[in-house]
């Protein structure tokens, strides 16, 4: 019994020594370029349209931009800053995991959400729901 419990206390205690090690960096510093800190001034929050094509809504989740927030044209989701990409005739773009990219594009006075592999979907201003009393 002792000999597991000093075997239980050793694997915690390289368990400790290894989270500590690898304990990432902080947000838009070198060891972690892909993060970045909170914008300093507001920007716009906008959210796909619940009405667009379905596989527009899927790759939009998947990819954590059914919600985001639009800084001039700098796109945050949560704490995240995306990787611009410039597009000639876009509103703002970026880059997404592996090769996608987006696009918000102006169709009129409508924003649109454009994916690299083709799904659109037309945007909106996200309106916070109201408190519950």
């Amino acid at each position: 019994m002792r000999a597991r419990l000093a075997g239980l206390r050793l694997a915690a205690a390289v368990l400790l020594a290894v989270l500590a090690a690898c304990g990432g960096g902080a947000p838009g510093d070198a060891a972690n370029p892909a993060a970045a800190s909170l914008p300093t001034s507001r920007g716009d929050v906008w959210m796909i349209d619940p009405a667009s094509p379905p596989d527009a809504q899927v790759l939009a989740f998947l990819n954590g931009v059914h919600r985001f927030v639009l800084k001039d044209e700098e796109i945050y989701t949560a704490t995240t800053r995306l990787d611009t990409a410039k597009v000639d005739g876009a509103l703002s773009s970026a880059k997404l995991a592996g090769d996608l990219q987006l696009r918000i594009e102006a169709q009129g006075a409508q924003p649109i959400l454009v994916f690299s592999s083709g799904p659109r979907g037309p945007l909106r201003k996200y309106e916070a729901p109201e408190a519950k009393r």
